[in-house]
């Protein structure tokens, strides 16, 4: 759905990498939702 590997969103959840901005990007893309919105879930 976002062209994003499910390793790489893996580890963006476990906090072992940061995700860079062209990957921030595919993922609000996929989601059809905006970068400031992944950042602002009360999910952190």
């Amino acid at each position: 759905m976002t062209g994003v590997p499910r390793s790489t969103i893996g580890d963006i959840v476990t906090d072992h990498v940061s995700p860079t901005l062209a990957t921030m990007e595919q993922l609000a893309k996929g989601l059809q939702t905006t970068i400031s919105d992944l950042y602002e879930s009360e999910y952190k």
